[in-house]
């Protein structure tokens, strides 16, 4: 009965090392896993220029970009005389703004037109 107890007192000894080796190491990597971030203003920028060149958004769902992404900031479309065909802003950008600049073509009753998009990020 002696040998019997030791062996099953060394796998029970070995068998609870394995577990507290595999619950630290754990613990231990969980501090380097990535961790999601908030995209830089310049990149956020860039998506919804992309986003409204590909789908021809809304106002009013450009708005809902801003939002869901906690930014402050404004879009606006401009024709080719620089005159405001359309436009949106969240709060007002006072400074560390950053701005993105896209030319869009767009077909219109078979014409191309050219339209400058741009967003202000703060």
């Amino acid at each position: 009965m002696g040998k019997n107890l030791k062996g099953f007192i060394f796998t029970f000894d070995a068998l609870l090392a394995v577990i507290i080796a595999t619950i630290f190491l754990t613990y231990l990597l969980s501090f380097q896993m990535p961790r999601p971030t908030i995209p830089a203003k310049g990149q956020l920028a860039e998506d919804i220029l992309t986003i409204y060149e590909k789908h021809s958004l809304s106002t009013q769902e450009i708005r809902s970009l801003f939002l869901t992404s906690n930014s402050c900031g404004s879009f606006a479309l401009y024709d080719s005389s620089d005159k405001i065909l359309d436009n949106t802003t969240i709060c007002n950008c006072s400074q560390n703004t950053e701005v993105r600049k896209r030319s869009i073509v767009r077909t219109i009753n078979n014409t191309f037109e050219g339209n400058l998009a741009e967003v202000k990020i703060c």
